[in-house]
C-alpha cells in the first residue's frame, strides 16, 4: 500500500497522532515515525482509554518533512459486531492535517491486521 501525503505547515507547531478504532471493537496499535531507514519514534497502545491514543512527535515541525509514519494496528472483532474501522488523525495547531483510514467487514475473523503508511509532506 502506498504512502499517502499528509501536508503540514513547516513553520507550525508540533505535529500530533490520533488513533481511533471504531464499531466499538478493541485491539492495539504501534505507531511508529520513521527517517532515513530507523526509528526515530515509536508508541504502543490500545483503545481502552482514547486519552492515551494521540501521540506528539519530538522537535521542530521542520524537521519532519519527508519522514514516513506507519501505524499497525491488529483489531479483535467483538462479536456480534464484524464491522471495523480504524482512524489515524494528524494534527498540527489544531488543525486536521489528514487521516488515513481503514474499514470493512471481518465476517468470521477473530482479527484483523491493518497497516498504513503516512508520508509527511511540508506546505509550500
Amino acid at each position: 500500500m502506498p504512502a499517502q501525503s499528509i501536508v503540514f505547515d513547516p513553520e507550525g507547531g508540533p505535529i500530533s497522532v490520533e488513533i481511533r478504532c471504531g464499531h466499538a471493537q478493541d485491539g492495539s496499535y504501534i505507531l511508529t515515525l520513521w527517517g532515513h531507514n530507523k526509528v526515530l519514534q515509536r508508541f504502543e497502545g490500545n483503545f481502552l482509554d482514547p486519552h492515551d491514543d494521540t501521540h506528539q512527535f519530538s522537535g521542530k515541525a521542520s524537521s519532519h518533512a519527508g519522514q514516513l509514519v506507519q501505524c499497525r494496528v491488529e483489531v479483535a472483532i467483538t462479536p456480534p459486531i464484524t464491522l471495523y474501522a480504524v482512524i489515524v488523525t494528524f494534527w498540527q495547531d489544531g488543525m486536521n492535517c489528514g487521516s488515513l483510514t481503514a474499514s470493512g467487514d471481518a465476517g468470521t475473523l477473530n482479527t484483523v491486521g491493518i497497516n498504513l503508511f503516512a508520508r509527511l509532506e511540508p506546505l509550500e
